[in-house]
């Protein structure tokens, strides 16, 4: 049975930006890495607990060819999986912590 996906606005906000920075560097880029995107979430929602706890209730999935993460929590109850985070790896990992808690 699949996840229902809920991804924050500022997880909405984040996935926006990037997407504008790589299609500024080249066109198409930020299509791609949306698909990309995409496929891994799809892939969550289908089996959220494949993917290594970070935290005590957090997910992280690596999005390969990317320096890209995606982190989430499930919500078993509620056949859910709320994205927190989509993390570029060279940003500061006191922000990453800061959000999670």
């Amino acid at each position: 049975m699949s996840f229902g996906l809920i991804i924050e606005a500022v997880v909405r906000e984040e996935i926006r930006q990037a997407g504008d920075w790589y299609e500024a560097q080249e066109a198409g880029v930020g299509g791609r890495f949306a698909v990309a995107l995409d496929e891994y979430l799809q892939k969550i929602a289908l089996d959220p607990f494949r993917y290594p706890k970070v935290g005590p209730t957090t997910y992280k999935s690596k999005i390969i060819g990317w320096p890209y993460a995606i982190f989430f929590t499930i919500l078993e109850d509620k056949q859910r999986v709320k994205i927190v985070a989509v993390w570029q790896g060279n940003q500061d990992p006191a922000k990453l912590r800061k959000r999670l808690k």
